[in-house]
Formats: C-alpha cells, sequence, structure tokens
C-alpha cells in the first residue's frame, strides 16, 4: 500500500510541476487550437481527479471495513 501512495503522490507532484511548465513556456496563454494543449490539459486535470478518487476510497474502505467482515 505504501508504494501505491508514494508512486501515486510523485506522479501526481510530476505532472503537477511539468504542467505548470508548459504553462509558463507558453506565456500563461493556453489556447485551444493546438491539440498538444488540449491533450495536456485532459491529462493534467485528469491526474489530479484520479489522485483525488484514490484518497477518496482508501477513505471509504478504511471507514467501511468492519461492516464488509463476513464473519
Amino acid at each position: 500500500m505504501w508504494i501505491h501512495r508514494i508512486s501515486g503522490t510523485i506522479i501526481l507532484i510530476i505532472t503537477i510541476a511539468l504542467g505548470l511548465v508548459g504553462i509558463k513556456i507558453s506565456g500563461w496563454e493556453l489556447s485551444g487550437d493546438k491539440p498538444h494543449t488540449v491533450i495536456g490539459l485532459i491529462i493534467f486535470f485528469s491526474t489530479f481527479f484520479v489522485a483525488v478518487g484514490g484518497v477518496f476510497a482508501r477513505s471509504r474502505a478504511r471507514r467501511l471495513q468492519w461492516k464488509t467482515l463476513v464473519v
């Protein structure tokens, strides 16, 4: 579980950092006329939502741990 958390956090940090570098290189203006920009933004936001979803799923699993125990 720790490897999953660490690698997810590293991927999220790298994606955010490189996304911000790319936005800075483009002069802080994002236009939808280039496919690279559109795909980059999709990946940027989907990575964030996947990370948040993983935290939410882990939280739900820990809260419901005892309700799913078969006796």
